[in-house]
């Protein structure tokens, strides 16, 4: 059985807003509906499968986390023989969007709202 920290973080990957506030930001009964058939789906899943999401969750934990990260060197083009991605950003939310998309694809839902319009939902750790 999935942890409620395990189940908010597969919604938030999934591109699934906090449930209580989807009235506001969501809406529509269309929404209520994906949301309800991932959370059936959550809780219907054998112990394999909950093995596999773990993976797909830590991997996800990893690659979310580094995102941040991507701004550290944003004040400087190069350094002795260092020379900055530009687009180091980019390319780390399009990698955890991908993943993202590939744990939909796992799970057999449609991606929520939020991955949908290509924007992350991202958790600050502190």
């Amino acid at each position: 059985m999935l942890t409620d920290a395990e189940l908010t973080d597969c919604r938030r990957y999934l591109g699934y807003g906090a449930f209580g506030a989807a009235r506001g930001a969501h809406g529509g009964w269309w929404f209520y509906q994906a949301a309800a058939a991932v959370d059936v789906r959550l809780q219907t899943l054998s112990d394999s499968e909950i093995g596999v999401l773990r993976g797909y969750l830590g991997t996800l934990t990893a690659l979310e986390a580094a995102i941040p990260g991507a701004a550290d060197g944003l004040d400087t083009a190069s350094a002795a023989g260092w020379v900055r991605n530009p687009a180091e950003l980019q390319d780390r939310e399009r990698l955890f969007d991908s993943w993202r998309r590939r744990l939909a694809g796992f799970l057999g839902v449609q991606p929520g709202p939020d991955l949908r319009a290509g924007g992350n939902t991202v958790a600050l750790v502190v």
